[in-house]
């Protein structure tokens, strides 16, 4: 609970990129994670299995113009670090590799097993802190993240804003 500062700085990761279907972004999750699974199963131009890697992100893209309707939205699975100078490319050319860089985020992290409506109430609780906060943030762009397997006694899930 409560307004959380992450920000690493010198930092430099890869992230393999599935977006998710517009029309359908909830039920395209499960699509995007499985093509990003058989991606570190050995779906890449150099046949590697890669660890599964924590967190698994979800940036969700939102258009002011329509009540902060999501128009856009993308999962990504981390690449280890003992990938980052030979990242195996996607054999799915729907998947992409992105470099990434320092990143300032502000989180709320919480338990359980969230469904719509928690992750709604976390995101709009953490805009509120923020705002009362007077923290400057892009409200068209939110972020998910999730940090555990799905059989975990505890889990760790958070919602940010960078």
């Amino acid at each position: 609970d409560g307004l959380r500062l992450r920000w690493p700085t010198c930092l430099r990761y890869q992230v393999v990129r599935s977006w998710l279907d517009r029309e359908d972004i909830e039920g395209s999750y499960r699509t995007s994670f499985w093509k990003l699974f058989k991606y570190i199963s050995g779906a890449n131009d150099k046949q590697t299995k890669i660890d599964m890697t924590a967190p698994v992100v979800c940036n969700y893209f939102m258009d002011p113009a329509q009540d902060y309707k999501v128009v856009a939205a993308a999962m990504y699975f981390m690449v280890p670090s003992v990938h980052l100078d030979d990242t195996p490319l996607p054999t799915d050319t729907s998947l992409d590799v992105v470099q990434m860089g320092d990143l300032k985020t502000y989180y709320r992290a919480f338990g359980g097993n969230p469904d719509k409506d928690k992750y709604e109430k976390e995101i709009e609780a953490l805009a509120k802190e923020l705002v009362k906060e007077t923290v400057a943030f892009n409200f068209a762009k939110v972020s998910t993240a999730g940090f555990s397997d799905p059989w975990a006694k505890e889990k760790r899930f958070e919602v940010f804003y960078d």
